[in-house]
């Protein structure tokens, strides 16, 4: 199951005019940092957890929260901070998907992680980017009415290419209060979007679901976290959509970890059931693989660009410049 040529050229189109939203997700982490199945099945163990579903990181973390034998969001961040940190000019890491993410030149890149590779990244890329973190509980924001958050409270504020924004629909590393972790979270998070609506979002992000288009790399479909956090973005679409804000589509690329024996129903399955659900395209693989895709057809299609344009001179010379 992959993207249609069709799909792929409005892709690109979006990416060309500025008008698509990368949501990033955890399998685009797994060279630089531990998986969230690693960090769950070494804290189940560590701590005995009584379950079958040990690798389920936000259920490992909720044991851990009720029977207060660690704090979850702390640990993680501790984790988190240890690792070494990737140099994104190097040659092994330049068809990585946050490198291809950052030489598209977008203004807003939205992850559901908590780390900061994508920032790090757009560094590396000489840009300058902004962090911030979804507002989905009340004491969040409390606190961003004291400190300061150019998106959450300031209607004007707009990223830039040179100056984009990472928002971290899930919470970040560096604030562990805003992590989105335990199970309860997930349910939180939920009930409050749901109560708040996409008021929850910040001026600029709203702004951007209403127009752009969305392409989630780096996704589970099995994963629980994944669909919480899809349901919860399609729900605030559709508020758009009812106002007559929003005329976007969604790409996801989804890992593949299908069985190659019965690879082909899964694959019939998948494409129903997502459309079904989400009305989305569906690319199922390896995200480094899909990145590199991705990478290969924008360069085409510049070279393309550049080539139309110097005819289009060629032929119609401007003057008087």
């Amino acid at each position: 199951m992959a993207l249609s040529e069709v799909d792929w050229l409005a892709l690109l189109d979006s990416i060309n005019n500025n008008q698509c939203t990368p949501f990033i997700g955890p399998e685009v982490c797994k060279p630089y940092l531990p998986t969230d199945k690693d960090i769950a099945k070494d804290w189940a163990e560590c701590h005995k957890y009584p379950l079958d579903d040990s690798s389920q990181l936000s259920r490992v973390a909720q044991y851990l929260t009720i029977t207060k034998k660690s704090l979850p969001k702390i640990s993680l961040r501790d984790i988190l901070e240890l690792q070494n940190l990737p140099n994104f000019n190097s040659r092994e890491n330049k068809d990585s998907p946050y490198s291809v993410l950052a030489r598209l030149n977008l203004p807003i890149y939205i992850t559901t992680n908590y780390d900061k590779l994508m920032q790090i990244c757009l560094k590396d890329s000489g840009k300058e980017p902004h962090s911030e973190f979804c507002i989905w509980n009340d004491w969040l924001r409390d606190y961003v009415k004291n400190v300061e958050f150019p998106t959450a409270l300031n209607k004007t504020y707009k990223p830039t290419v040179d100056n984009p924004i990472v928002y971290h629909l899930n919470g970040i590393v560096t604030f562990p209060e805003s992590m989105v972790l335990t199970e309860k979270d997930y349910f939180d998070f939920l009930i409050y979007l749901s109560r708040e609506g996409d008021q929850v979002f910040p001026s600029v992000i709203r702004t951007d679901l209403a127009r752009n288009t969305y392409l989630f790399i780096g996704y589970r479909l099995e994963d629980t976290s994944f669909l919480a956090m899809f349901v919860g973005i399609t729900t605030a679409i559709k508020r758009l959509e009812k106002r007559g804000e929003v005329g976007s589509s969604i790409a996801v690329q989804f890992n593949s970890s299908i069985n190659q024996s019965n690879r082909k129903e899964i694959e019939e399955y998948l494409n129903e059931y997502t459309n079904d659900l989400f009305n989305i395209r569906v690319h199922l693989g390896d995200p480094f693989e899909f990145s590199k895709e991705l990478n290969q057809r924008w360069e085409k299609y510049k070279n393309t660009l550049d080539e139309s344009k110097n005819r289009l001179l060629k032929n119609y010379p401007i003057s008087g410049w």
